[in-house]
C-alpha cells in the first residue's frame, strides 16, 4: 500500500466519479452527510459533484486518498459550514471517507 494524498480538482472525472459513486452508496449514504431526521436522501450526480468542486470555496479543502493511484476515499475540512446546528465563531468539521470496502 502507498497512500498518497491529493486536492481534489473539479476537472479529474475518476476522482468525480468515485466520490459520486461512495456519496450515493447504500452501504455508505447514512454515514456521509450530516442529515437531520426527516430529511430526504439527496442522489449525487456526476455534474453536480463536478459543480460541487469547481464553485464552492469550502471544497477547496477536500482532499481524495489515494492507494497508489486508485482513488480510495476522501476528507474534508469545513471551517464554519453551514450544516451545523450549533453555530460558533471559528468552528470547524472534518469529515472523512473510506470508500472502497477492501479498505
Amino acid at each position: 500500500m502507498k497512500i498518497e494524498i491529493k486536492a481534489i480538482a473539479s476537472d479529474n472525472d475518476e476522482h468525480i466519479r468515485s466520490i459520486v459513486s461512495w456519496d450515493n452508496s447504500d452501504d455508505f449514504y447514512h454515514l456521509i452527510p450530516p442529515a437531520k431526521r426527516g430529511d430526504k436522501r439527496v442522489n449525487h450526480t456526476f455534474e453536480s459533484v463536478k459543480r460541487r468542486y469547481k464553485k464552492n470555496p469550502d471544497c477547496m479543502h477536500t482532499y481524495i486518498i489515494l492507494d497508489r493511484k486508485k482513488p480510495i476515499g476522501y476528507f474534508s475540512i469545513q471551517m464554519n459550514p453551514e450544516h451545523l446546528m450549533k453555530k460558533g465563531e471559528r468552528t470547524s468539521w472534518i469529515g472523512v471517507t473510506i470508500g472502497e470496502k477492501e479498505y
